[in-house]
């Protein structure tokens, strides 16, 4: 599910992409341009999001993995802990430098602490699963 929505944050970032190329010459251009920010903006977040909350689910599993999986893969879960919490702190970049351009102020809030309990969240378990793993392999 990630690899696709690698290429789905790809396509959600054409459109912006062409928002932020449109010209800006005349008030009408620049206000056809902001126009496009706009609505491409919500995809260019929502993506990210999606990316962070299935991140969230893989360091569940981790959790699930450390501590009732084989011992044989305990290094495992822990290393994709960490890297789901790569993925969902990189997701989040995603997510505050496109929020920091809607001018939907309430939209962008609601995007902020989505980002946030998600972040709260599977940081904390990927952390937990990370010190438990170090613990019982050392």
């Amino acid at each position: 599910h990630l690899l696709a929505l690698i290429d789905e944050d790809a396509r959600a970032f054409e459109p912006l992409a062409a928002a932020y190329g449109m010209p800006k010459g005349s008030d009408e251009e620049r206000a056809a341009q902001s126009a496009a920010l706009q609505v491409a903006l919500v995809d260019a977040c929502e993506v990210p999001l999606e990316i962070m909350a299935t991140s969230v689910q893989v360091i569940e599993s981790c959790v699930f993995m450390a501590r009732h999986g084989s011992v044989l893969a305990l290094s495992d879960a822990g290393a994709a802990a960490v890297l789901a919490k790569a993925a969902l702190q990189a997701a989040s970049l995603n997510v505050v430098i496109n929020i920091g351009s809607m001018d939907d102020a309430e939209r962008a809030e609601g995007y902020r602490n989505q980002m946030e309990d998600l972040l709260a969240a599977g940081c904390a378990m990927a952390d937990e699963v990370y010190a438990d793993v170090v613990k019982r392999l050392s």
